[in-house]
């Protein structure tokens, strides 16, 4: 009989552990920065940044300096375009990738957080957001957007 009693103590003993550690995991996911993404800490300055960089990218393109359909991604700054690395400097860890989708959308990258992607999509000339544009990876017709500023998104795509 002692026997069983303890057999079920420890039992409980062990579902009462799970039971911890998977909250302690739980909660260490949700306050944890690599679970969430950088778009949830940034504010209307960090918009009006977003805008200038993309700006800024429209003009390289209008230079030649960058071509529709190109995708810079991180590694790529400092040893293709330089003129980029020096645009994107203030938010060059939160970026994950550039897209030049279009001569007048840019969308920015902040990668995957678990089965999502999200970042800035910048616009002239009030042009058309599309749902999917090739080369970016994402599905078809997954883009949401969210107006920011009159020509600031924020992208997501996924879950």
């Amino acid at each position: 009989m002692s026997r069983s009693k303890t057999s079920s103590a420890i039992i409980i003993s062990i579902g009462a552990i799970m039971i911890i550690f998977i909250g302690v995991i739980a909660y260490a996911m949700v306050t944890d920065d690599s679970f969430s993404s950088p778009f949830n800490k940034m504010n209307q300055s960090d918009f009006k940044n977003f805008e200038e960089m993309g700006n800024q990218l429209f003009l390289l393109y209008d230079d030649g300096y960058l071509t529709v359909g190109e995708v810079l991604g991180t590694a790529d700054y400092h040893t293709k375009k330089p003129k980029v690395e020096s645009i994107v400097s203030k938010y060059k860890r939160e970026i994950i990738a550039i897209y030049l989708v279009d001569k007048d959308v840019v969308l920015i990258s902040f990668g995957a957080v678990f089965q999502s992607v999200d970042g800035i999509a910048i616009r002239r000339n009030n042009a058309e957001l599309k749902n999917t544009y090739e080369g970016t990876g994402f599905d078809e017709g997954t883009l949401n957007y969210s107006e920011l500023l009159e020509n600031v998104f924020h992208f997501s795509a996924g879950l």
